[in-house]
């Protein structure tokens, strides 16, 4: 009886995510399923498309279209959120709290690859999972871990209850629509225990290399406009959005992104998805050391193409309040981190950026983030 309530609730989630939100743009564009599992929580397997890759350009040729840390990160928080479901009793999504991916072995557009995640402790306020992606061989290419906060308030408690919950999965399925059926227009079924994810109908076209960055819409912000729009952390010599844990970063040398919080970057709950934030923030730091890109903080040349010789090989996001409305995104290079080699232009960057993620109405900050540079392969 558990694991049928358990298979309803998945469903449930399953049509939820799946309407208009960044959900759609990390996990159903590949037509993949969700495989629950009582041992290792949830796993998910699919062949990687080239809307979640991006291209680095080095020595004069295009790189191979790797699959992106951001995008990982985000479906490590998709498939994390979903074991944090099945695992929890009462079934609680909770909210991001902490968010870390490492990127081990780069993946590329068309190979296939399967997320695995477990809940290592689920207590009363705080869930702790652990992600993993395996290639097609079985060898580890990429982990992560999510610390989530749990607590849902009273009248979550209240209907999941043991005596309450079949009543309200029953109330939802009968008023709400019942249980998306995605594979009844194509025919197909799902094995036992499996959950289709499928995109909705009048989603954007989601096709292209690097097709999911460019839904994001960041944009470079001008000083002045900044100094404007956060006179609180711009005018203090000593503000803490300039500091990583290692030191200062020299307050001229940061840059500044701007976006604004659409649905389709959006959760279910209408604020900034975690996975969204993850990527954006990548894209940040890609578009502030990337040689092709304008003054706007757009890529000129082909779409999905960063002439740079590093990429983000590990990204950690700390969230701290919802993200709505108007964002900036600040990014630096730690200088205080090591160096890495000369590239092609005989440039040489730090290992490590930092930022905040700040809203652009009082300057509060929303999220923090580090990312780990490595240097492309010449082969």
């Amino acid at each position: 009886m558990f694991a049928r309530r358990r298979t309803r609730i998945l469903d449930i989630v399953m049509s939820k995510f799946s309407e208009n939100s960044f959900s759609v743009c990390i996990l159903s564009a590949l037509n993949g399923f969700v495989q629950e599992d009582l041992n290792r929580g949830v796993s998910f397997h699919y062949i990687v498309p080239e809307n979640l890759c991006r291209k680095h350009h080095r020595a004069g040729k295009d790189g191979e279209a790797q699959f992106s840390s951001g995008a990982i990160m985000a479906a490590f928080d998709e498939i994390s959120t979903y074991a944090t479901i099945m695992q929890d009793k009462t079934h609680r999504p909770g909210l991001s709290l902490h968010l870390s991916t490492e990127i081990i072995k780069n993946v590329n557009a068309g190979d296939e690859v399967t997320f695995l995640t477990h809940a290592d402790k689920l207590g009363k306020t705080l869930g702790f999972c652990s992600m993993e992606m395996l290639n097609s061989k079985g060898e580890l290419v990429a982990r992560g871990k999510h610390i989530r906060y749990l607590q849902m308030g009273f009248s979550f408690d209240l209907i999941t209850k043991p005596w309450a919950l079949p009543w309200a999965l029953k109330f939802y399925e009968t008023f709400y629509g019942k249980k998306t059926d995605a594979m009844a227009t194509t025919g197909e079924t799902a094995g036992k225990g499996e959950h289709i994810f499928r995109k909705p109908l009048h989603f954007p076209e989601l096709d292209g290399l690097g097709r999911v960055f460019e839904l994001l819409g960041l944009t470079k912000v001008d000083p002045t406009e900044t100094a404007q729009a956060l006179p609180a952390v711009r005018s203090a010599e000593d503000s803490l959005l300039y500091c990583s844990e290692d030191g200062r970063a020299d307050p001229a040398q940061v840059a500044v992104y701007g976006l604004t919080v659409r649905p389709i970057v959006c959760n279910m709950l209408g604020s900034m998805h975690g996975g969204a934030v993850a990527c954006a923030v990548e894209q940040a730091c890609l578009l502030s050391r990337a040689r092709n890109t304008n003054q706007k903080g757009e890529l000129s040349g082909p779409a999905g193409v960063y002439e740079t010789d590093c990429f983000v090989s590990s990204v950690e996001v700390r969230y701290i309040s919802a993200m709505k409305g108007d964002l900036q995104i600040t990014c630096a290079e730690d200088i205080h981190s090591p160096l890495l080699p000369a590239d092609s232009q005989d440039k040489q960057w730090h290992s490590k950026s930092f930022g905040k993620v700040l809203s652009k109405k009082d300057g509060s900050m929303c999220a923090e983030y580090v990312c780990h540079w490595a240097m492309q392969p010449t082969a």
